[in-house]
């Protein structure tokens, strides 16, 4: 299972690190979706204690919170901007803080909160979509193809995904990190060439629908 839900991981995020700013408005569920998801299982963690995905309860509250964010980020596009800012700046909190060697899981939350709270206010304040499109779905491709990779690999397990896909990078070895920054790099190279073809509309809270242009 963990090999085969490596994969698929592997896939998506090779796809929103390459092409997250040209199917950025198709995109939006999927990735408000996983972050809400991922969002409701670590909370269950927190209460619960189990692991991230060990009982029924996460999963159906993972679940939950996925559709409430899916929803959210189809009837308001850049509150899809913001999920997307936040889940990147929770992923390099994490890192940033296993890398100087905190390792318990609430040290590894507030961080990640933090990130997500900074990241998710600039891309409320700062007006440049496009760019933070861009910068925040190959920062969180890139983590997806990483997290795909250790768990085909075995190097991490399924569990730990929800502590963060950063941690597990960083803890296993440097060069899952470097991996990652070439990622990052190259998806945004690749994004910056779509940006001609991309029209965002001017108004930011108006469904993914009324967005989208045919």
């Amino acid at each position: 299972m963990d090999i085969l839900i490596g994969i698929i991981v592997l896939i998506l995020g090779a796809g929103v690190a390459g092409m997250g700013l040209r199917v950025w408005f198709w995109m939006l569920p999927i990735l408000g979706f996983m972050a809400g998801f991922f969002l409701g299982a670590i909370i269950v963690f927190q209460i619960a204690g189990d692991g991230v995905f060990a009982t029924l309860l996460s999963w159906v509250v993972g679940a939950l919170f996925g559709v409430g964010f899916a929803l959210i980020s189809w009837f308001w596009w850049y509150f899809g901007v913001i999920i997307a800012a936040g889940a990147a700046g929770a992923a390099l909190a994490t890192g940033i803080a296993s890398s100087v060697g905190a390792e318990r899981s609430w040290v590894l939350l507030v961080f990640a909160i933090i990130g997500a709270v900074v990241f998710a206010l600039g891309a409320l304040f700062l007006n440049l979509p496009v760019y933070l499109i861009i910068a925040n779905t190959a920062i969180a491709g890139g983590l997806a193809v990483i997290s795909g990779l250790l768990l085909v690999f075995n190097r991490i397990d399924l569990d730990d995904l929800g502590m963060g896909h950063a941690t597990a990078a960083v803890e296993d070895s440097l060069w899952w990190w470097l991996l990652w920054i070439a990622i990052i790099v190259a998806g945004i190279m690749a994004q910056l060439r779509f940006t001609s073809l991309v029209d965002l509309p001017e108004e930011r809270f108006v469904p993914t629908s009324a967005a989208v242009r045919p």
